[in-house]
């Protein structure tokens, strides 16, 4: 039995939808992991962000990867600053790792990226990104990448799973958190739309 029967926000466009339609719209997944660059945002729970990002640059031979994350109240540091210095650690090129520490939430995430690559001068040698975040941010992730981004660029989703928190495209309704954190993905959603920071797919 779902946790609750339905899922209402202030939104006409998500009210009547069912809970499958639900999963499939936020939970976004692309077979294909190949690209250009690796964007990995919101770095706070790091073994999933790892996990995803070591087996895209190593295994998948994506060609470049940025870390992007601010400050964390938590470790007192910026999040993606841990996971970029693992990366050289484990033996990853610095002319391939990148890291943008000054952003506080996705947009940020996204906006900051963008100024980093334009201003390095690499924009223009990336065709495809790979959005890496947790998978209910998965579609958020991408509006905001075609929002902000040039146009004629590809984005895939390439999210990892929380081991935390447990929530899965499967299992969301079964839960009060997979519930919480849906309805709050939803409402962004439409925040960001109606602000016009994002852009729908």
């Amino acid at each position: 039995m779902l946790y609750y029967s339905s899922l209402m926000t202030n939104s006409k466009k998500f009210e009547d939808m069912t809970t499958e339609e639900i999963s499939d719209y936020l939970f976004l997944e692309d077979e294909d992991q190949s690209g250009d660059l690796a964007l990995v945002v919101g770095i706070r729970n790091w073994m999933g962000p790892w996990e995803k990002s070591r087996q895209l640059y190593w295994e998948n031979g994506v060609d470049r990867i940025m870390f992007s994350g601010g400050f964390n109240k938590i470790s007192s540091e910026p999040e993606a600053r841990n996971l970029y210095q693992t990366f050289l650690q484990k033996g990853a090129s610095e002319s391939e790792v990148f890291l943008e520490e000054n952003s506080d939430n996705i947009l940020e995430n996204i906006k900051c990226s963008h100024r980093f690559l334009e201003e390095k001068g690499l924009l223009e040698q990336i065709n495809t990104i790979c959005a890496v975040t947790i998978n209910f941010n998965a579609r958020r992730a991408r509006m905001t990448l075609k929002k902000h981004m040039p146009e004629g660029m590809t984005f895939k989703s390439c999210p990892y799973n929380c081991r935390r928190l447990g929530v899965t495209k499967d299992n969301w309704a079964q839960t009060k958190i997979g519930h919480i954190m849906v309805k709050d993905e939803l409402e962004k959603i439409k925040f960001y739309l109606e602000r016009g920071d994002i852009e729908e797919l």
